[in-house]
């Protein structure tokens, strides 16, 4: 059996936390390294271009990893202590001896014996005389049970949490022996010009990331079955003033009772994709409600009523004593705390000016969205014609046009979200002539998607705080896409070669 004293793992949870911090702040010095390195455009060179998207791809990535790892590692922790104080005991110094508690129930059975070896000696003339031997019986077994159900529901807990860590510290491992990886055993074919990575290396990534998800308690049924919904996540303040989320299901306008999707939400909402739901205030939710009470439909849970009856559910609507409404900084605060992506506040009516007009979101360069989505290309001046292809073109302009001129395309990988990667062997960036270093949209994305990508990046706020060559990325229906900032602006928009949810 086992032991656990709550202080200890709050000193590791303390801990943990500062070295999360440091290592962090080294993740994101390397990382800035690798991109103001690609970034800069005083090198020039086949080689160099080749190590310059080498270090952006794949820096980038495994930062980025790194850093979920770590967020995941505080949370798994915090959800931990939450669980033990809710089921098993919430004082603060709480400790457990699983082998001692054990005893205790054994003692539970002994003083049964004694007091019912009591009570079969006690009569009239001697009931006072073994009143006080009783009564300490009666004390001795009220603590004795107590510390047996104490021993009961640990023992329940444990064996829920028992293998708790398993998977986070199988991730971590397995993070340590990437990382180790690139830095080792990355070569430089000076033949070719290009990187060779480790074998395996997109496996071990793409494995990274599942384990990831299995210690988040990520269920790929559950995720399909929400692409069947509008989910939304309602961010307010509870009556001590501290940020809650409390998640919703939409269809055709008006909330969906789904107990078990409620449920894995509650657990894993905070690792959606920002593009798979909206974040709204209890003053928006208030005002659906009141919008679906004039059809005679009570909001919450699709159902229809009448009469009075829909007047006496409309006074209960539990979100009107939530205290107080979010300014737009209150309301950012908020969501970063509950661990939720400011990407996802999209339309909500704080984020509106005093005329109901939407804050404008930011513009996309006209030269930035041809050179994304078709891409740039060098001209024969003796001939007019295309020769080489020079750099962006990610969307599906960019294949029908080296088709349509007589140049190989290459997809040697379709992502499950439909992105692709291959090489163009007639570009003029040796990097991009060979493996999977060329990046392509998904099929069906149109120029206007491939626009709100790049306009969801620009609005985040570590692009406004990013230095120029800077690649910046975040997800939008279900790609993970990147955009460089330059002069200010975006420069490119394109699908990470590297990493897809």
């Amino acid at each position: 059996m086992s032991r656990i004293d709550i202080q200890e793992v709050r000193a590791f949870q303390h801990a943990l936390k500062t070295a999360n911090t440091s290592m962090r702040t080294r993740i994101e010095k390397m990382k800035a390294v690798a991109l103001r390195y690609a970034g800069d455009t005083s090198l020039s060179g086949q080689a160099v271009e080749s190590s310059k998207a080498y270090f952006q791809e794949n820096y980038s990535a495994i930062c980025d990893v790194l850093t979920e790892i770590l967020n995941t590692s505080e949370d798994l922790l915090a959800n931990y202590l939450n669980a033990f104080s809710a089921q098993v005991d919430s004082s603060p110094n709480a400790k457990i001896d699983a082998e001692l508690l054990g005893e205790a129930v054994l003692k539970v059975k002994s003083i049964r014996r004694k007091q019912e070896a009591l009570k079969q000696s006690l009569s009239g003339s001697t009931a006072g005389f073994y009143e006080g031997r009783a009564q300490t019986l009666r004390l001795d077994f009220v603590e004795a049970v107590e510390q047996e159900k104490i021993l009961e529901k640990y023992l329940q807990f444990e064996q829920s949490y028992g293998n708790y860590f398993q998977d986070l510290l199988a991730l971590v491992m397995t993070a340590k022996r990437t990382m180790q990886s690139l830095i080792r055993d990355v070569q430089f074919n000076d033949k070719t010009g290009t990187y060779v990575m480790p074998k395996g290396y997109s496996q071990t990534l793409a494995s990274m990331k599942k384990r990831l998800d299995t210690v988040r308690g990520i269920d790929a049924r559950k995720q399909e079955a929400l692409k069947e919904y509008d989910v939304i996540a309602v961010v307010y303040q509870d009556h001590y003033g501290k940020p809650q989320v409390m998640w919703l299901l939409e269809q055709n306008g008006v909330g969906v009772s789904h107990p078990e999707l409620k449920k894995y939400l509650d657990k894993t909402g905070k690792y959606l994709n920002p593009s798979d739901y909206q974040i709204i205030t209890n003053e928006e939710l208030n005002k659906k409600i009141n919008q679906s009470w004039q059809k005679g439909i009570y909001y919450m849970d699709g159902t229809k009523y009448s009469g009075a009856m829909g007047g006496t559910l409309r006074a209960s609507a539990y979100v009107e004593s939530v205290k107080g409404t979010l300014d737009e900084s209150g309301l950012t605060d908020a969501v970063l705390g509950l661990g939720l992506s400011i990407a996802a506040i999209r339309g909500s009516m704080i984020y509106k000016k005093g005329n109901g007009a939407k804050v404008p979101k930011v513009e996309i360069p006209e030269q930035c969205l041809k050179h994304a989505i078709v891409g740039d290309f060098t001209v024969n001046p003796s001939t007019g014609k295309v020769s080489k292809m020079k750099g962006g073109g990610h969307g599906q302009a960019n294949i029908d046009f080296l088709k349509e001129n007589g140049f190989e395309v290459n997809i040697e990988k379709i992502y499950p979200n439909g992105v692709r990667t291959g090489n163009v062997p007639n570009h003029k960036v040796k990097a991009k002539r060979t493996g999977n270093n060329q990046s392509w949209f998904p099929e069906n994305w149109t120029n206007k998607d491939i626009e709100s990508a790049g306009q969801l990046v620009a609005s985040q706020p570590n692009f406004a705080s990013a230095k120029d060559g800077e690649a910046i990325f975040g997800e939008f229906k279900g790609v993970r896409v990147g955009t460089i900032k330059t002069d200010g602006q975006p420069a490119t928009i394109f699908p990470d070669a590297t990493k897809q949810p």
